[in-house]
């Protein structure tokens, strides 16, 4: 969901508010978000209040600061690179991006490539075609600037990782426990935990 309001020459100033689903957590924020645009550069950035809630009960709910913010640059009105950080409840990552709009069809389209890389070691790569509706004439920066804000619920799933998937802990049966605790022990279920040496 957005508000906002927008200069295109200048700058965008509004909120957002997005929601994500996978199997076990749902993962929701809010907060102002803010573009300025200075010639071929562009700085933007949504920072706000994020929630990551578990369906486990074994798991603990957190709550905490969303940062998401990116520096790109129009190397051509058709031809931009990026590159961006997040913080997500703690999860950081580091962002490279670029997008090209193909400009000799008459259907506009783009090609758009990705890079993370997480604080957790993990790397996510994308490569990916997105269409664009209306002018086939307009620039990609044009598009960046003139056009409604992307959705950021997309960005903001990515950005948010691996604790998004997070699951209790298994819990370890008497033997299992007895094992980590006393190895080379034995276990009997009338007896409990034992050094067989004293037997």
């Amino acid at each position: 969901m957005h508000a906002f309001t927008r200069d295109p020459s200048s700058y965008l100033l509004g909120v957002t508010a997005a929601a994500v689903r996978v199997p076990g957590a749902t993962l929701m924020a809010i907060g102002p978000e803010a573009e300025l645009y200075m010639g071929d550069w562009s700085l933007e950035a949504w920072v706000g209040a994020a929630n990551l809630n578990y369906d486990d009960a074994a798991l603990a709910d957190t709550t905490g600061l969303l940062a998401i913010a990116d520096l790109a640059y129009y190397i051509t009105p058709d031809f931009r690179v990026s590159i961006g950080g997040s913080s997500v409840i703690g999860y950081n990552q580091l962002r490279l991006a670029t997008e090209y709009q193909v400009t000799n069809f008459d259907i506009p389209f783009s090609v758009t490539g990705e890079g993370r890389f997480g604080q957790d070691g993990s790397v996510i790569a994308t490569i990916g075609l997105k269409h664009y509706f209306g002018d086939p004439d307009k620039s990609l920066i044009d598009r960046h600037r003139q056009d409604d804000p992307p959705d950021r619920a997309i960005d903001f799933f990515t950005a948010a990782g691996n604790p998004m998937y997070k699951t209790a802990p298994k819990t370890k049966t008497a033997e299992e426990q007895c094992q980590i605790d006393h190895p080379g022990w034995s276990w009997d279920s009338e007896m409990g935990c034992f050094d067989p040496e004293y037997l």
